[in-house]
């Protein structure tokens, strides 16, 4: 199903212009990357907090001066080539195929995403435009553009089987008006692949010029080849200054979006790269060679790649932190990604198999289709077990699909593995499962809700005041949120038990709007959104009235929604669903609002409600609500009070065995306030960071003092947790850490059977077992078995034993020695 796509292919002159943008900028991004480079070099920014801020506007001089040389360029071509060539009946066919696939790509695209590049190339709005009409701050709208375009770029290399350099010479003769050559095109492949290095390379030098202007003593060996380099910058400066009357025409043709997501694609100051090296395994921890492996950051943007040896194992360099890895492959798909979200110097190992295509429609007893549905593809328990290696870091790639409008679903690419189930979940019903296909299966007919009862259907369709659909609006009834399809329509079985009788509908940049229902909900249901969100702008300021930088601002009385639920491995999780952050566009980012250096801050997302915010210092992480303020409001100062008096903290870190914890990361926090501020319970939005000497020493006062301390000891192992309460001096803490073991059951005796183990300390006290799944980690008491064998835990370093059950029968125990600097094989 392809949403509004023949309507976007109705007006085709867009499309060429997204087409430039999805290849454009590839095409010049080293040439630009190299001058910037130069600049940085002669001219660095005077103030290095802004260093971002200044790159970006050297790269935009840069493309103004590189775009007037194409236009002009492009029109002496065209002059001569316009009488040479006529284009025949089969480029034309072409053409018009590639427009179809670029409108469907389009309309197919998830909100807010879809919106954002339908604004800027369908509506021709620039950015600021953008953010006017849909009241979002211009940073978010720049977001949405670059995220939307990579998401393009992406759904563009699966529907050609990951091979991108098809769909490039497709897209070439749109984005440049021209027929590209076989000599373009490689140029245009190569430079692709080089982005990430350069750019990498941009930013170190920008960094080294910032460190040289700051230490003066160090450039004597560089000043000769900056003397050189400020000819050169000072030759392209003149010839800048003689067209400046061309630059202020062009000026409106040029996309700020496009430089900024060139400049945004930059890694962050401070984030190294680093050389992974890894191994491609498949399901059954066999190597397979020839495959490309893919380095991405957590926004997918491609940061390396590399092609697996015979032997499986590959090398490549990215970032240091926050990057993921899987495999692009026409045969087979990523099952297991490894996550980075800090420094580690282990193999990462990509898992892969075989696929299959699998459709079918999902119905109840009586053959009607059910709508309201989730079909989620659920990997066997003992897979990791069955690879054998340390999977840590690699997490469970998601395979979900959703029952359309006739109960159909569709599978593309579903990983072929034996033992592996399809799940699904229907509101009201019983869960179903089914073992997965292991062939290709295009006529699936999956009964649910037997013997339940199926309740009231409620259907209807959220739009704007223009009466279009609304994609991806949030409708909530209860304690059940579902999303709008692409046009706006969105369906909820009401369980036989159901007596909600509120119902809120919420989409991106509009208010939300709320129903209740007199006796009986009519159908089909139409919810109007024809009103802007609102926000509200001010400053933080301290008690003395200066500007308060780097405190989290948010509202302390938001719109619930309701829950969402989802499943990873064996795991449900629940995440609150807030109307405030639909309507921002923030549902899924965990940062929040941060005061900027003049202690300025907007809220977005409001309804025409008065709503109390609160501001947590990051420093104390103590809080403070403001009175009720009108949504909508402008200039409002919210005056901290006095800061609370700071509390010292002295003492060591040391291993269950006494040994000094050089390195250790200290956490001080006030739990509690932190709880009410924020409805986390734990350390992980604010608070005061020491780090502990060669001997696990440290010292540190603490603004308004803390309640409790975190550990944090470094991969792989793991942190504890201390309540200062309980100890009588605290300037003399010793925090005793039990460091995280890793350990893997290999085998048992012979003639054992077993399907879950303990672990007991000396005293016979059960220690808690941890799983990592890359991103997830799971304490559990005991670990299950599987013929056998275990996949890669953790163990606290006092575990003194092991003890095997098959079910509730003990069946052995085996004396544990464990050494937290390797990997523990047992028995």
């Amino acid at each position: 199903m392809e949403p509004n796509a023949g309507e976007l292919l109705a007006q085709s002159k867009w499309i060429g212009e997204l087409a430039h943008e999805l290849v454009g900028d590839r095409h010049d991004a080293e040439d630009l990357a190299q001058e910037a480079r130069i600049a940085a070099l002669v001219r660095p920014p005077q103030e290095p907090e802004r260093a971002r801020g200044w790159f970006a506007s050297v790269l935009r001089n840069l493309r103004r001066s590189q775009r007037r040389g194409d236009l002009r360029r492009s029109a002496r071509e065209a002059s001569v080539a316009r009488s040479e060539r006529t284009e025949s009946h089969a480029d034309v066919l072409a053409r018009f195929e590639t427009q179809r696939r670029v409108a469907s790509a389009v309309a197919q695209l998830d909100e807010p995403y879809r919106s954002a590049i339908l604004l800027r190339y369908f509506e021709g709005l620039a950015p600021r435009e953008i953010a006017a009409r849909t009241s979002t701050p211009v940073r978010t709208v720049h977001t949405h553009l670059a995220r939307g375009l990579e998401r393009l770029r992406r759904a563009l290399d699966e529907r050609e089987g990951g091979d991108r350099s098809r769909w490039l010479s497709a897209l070439l003769p749109l984005a440049h008006g021209s027929h590209a050559t076989p000599g373009a095109l490689g140029v245009l492949l190569v430079k692709s692949k080089l982005i990430a290095v350069v750019l990498v390379g941009v930013l170190a030098t920008l960094l080294a010029s910032l460190w040289w202007r700051a230490q003066p003593a160090e450039r004597e060996p560089v000043d000769a080849a900056l003397g050189q380099l400020e000819q050169v910058h000072a030759t392209g400066t003149q010839d800048a200054a003689s067209n400046r009357e061309d630059d202020a025409s062009e000026r409106a043709a040029v996309a700020d979006s496009e430089l900024l997501d060139l400049a945004q694609r930059l890694p962050k100051p401070g984030v190294a790269a680093k050389r992974y090296r890894g191994r491609v395994l498949n399901i059954e921890g066999a190597p397979l060679g020839g495959l490309n492996v893919r380095c991405r950051d957590l926004a997918n943007v491609e940061k390396a790649s590399a092609v697996s040896g015979t032997d499986g194992w590959f090398e490549l360099e990215g970032p240091e932190r926050d990057c993921k890895f899987d495999c692009t492959s026409a045969q087979h798909v990523t099952v297991l990604e490894p996550l980075v979200y800090a420094p580690i110097d282990t193999p990462v190992f990509v898992v892969v198999s075989e696929f299959v295509r699998v459709a079918g429609e999902l119905v109840d007893p009586s053959g009607t289709a059910i709508t309201d549905s989730s079909i989620a593809l659920q990997l066997p328990s003992d897979l990791r077990s069955r690879v054998r290696e340390v999977l840590e870091h690699s997490r469970d790639v998601k395979w979900e699909a959703q029952a359309d409008s006739t109960g159909r679903f569709l599978f593309e690419r579903l990983p072929r593995i034996d033992g592996a189930e399809l799940l699904v979940r229907v509101w009201g019903c019983a869960d179903v499962r089914l073992p997965a296909p292991q062939h290709d299966e295009l006529g699936l007919r999956i009964v649910a809700c037997e013997g339940s009862p199926r309740g009231e259907l409620l259907e209807g369709r959220v739009v704007d005041a223009a009466r279009t659909g609304l994609a991806g609006a949030q409708v909530a009834l209860g304690q059940r949120v579902v999303e709008c399809d692409a046009d706006g329509r969105f369906t909820l079985r009401l369980a036989a038990n159901e007596d909600a009788d509120v119902l809120l509908a919420v989409a991106f940049g509009l208010q939300p709007a709320r129903l209740k229902r007199e006796s009986a909900w009519p159908t089909p249901l139409e919810i109007v959104l024809d009103k802007p969100a609102l926000s509200i702008r001010g400053r933080v300021l301290t008690a003395e009235g200066k500007p308060f930088a780097g405190a989290a601002v948010g509202v302390a009385d938001p719109t619930y929604l309701g829950a969402r639920s989802r499943r990873s491995g064996e795991v449900d999780w629940s995440k609150a669903v807030l109307a405030e952050q639909v309507a921002e566009g923030r549902e899924f980012v965990l940062r929040p609002n941060v005061t900027d250096a003049s202690g300025a801050f907007e809220i977005g997302g409001l309804a025409a409600r008065r709503y109390r915010i609160r501001v947590l210092d990051g420093q104390s992480v103590t809080h403070f609500e403001s009175a009720a303020i009108e949504a909508g409001s402008r200039e409002v100062e919210i005056v901290l009070p006095s800061a609370p008096p700071s509390v010292r903290y002295a003492g060591r870190v040391v291993s269950f065995r006494g040994v000094p914890q050089a390195g250790a990361k200290l956490f001080f926090t006030r739990a509690e306030d932190l709880r009410r501020a924020t409805g986390v319970a734990g350390p992980m939005l604010g608070g005061t960071i020491t780090s502990c000497d060669a001997d696990g020493r440290f010292a540190i006062e603490v603004p308004g003092g803390a309640t409790s301390v975190s550990v944090d000891l470094g991969h792989p192992h793991a942190a504890g947790s201390f309540e200062l309460a309980t100890f009588a001096d605290l300037e003399q803490l010793e925090l005793v850490c039990a460091l995280r073991c890793l350990t893997v059951i290999e085998r048992l005796p012979n003639g054992v059977q077993a399907n879950r183990a303990e672990a007991h300390d000396a005293q016979g006290l059960v220690l808690p077992l941890t799983v990592r799944h890359g991103d997830v980690a799971v304490a559990s008491p005991d670990l299950q078995l599987f013929d056998g064998a275990s996949e890669t835990f953790g163990l606290p370093e006092n575990a003194a034993v092991l003890v095997f059950f098959e079910d509730e029968r003990e069946v052995v125990r085996i004396a544990l020695t464990l050494d937290p600097a390797r990997l523990n094989r047992f028995p």
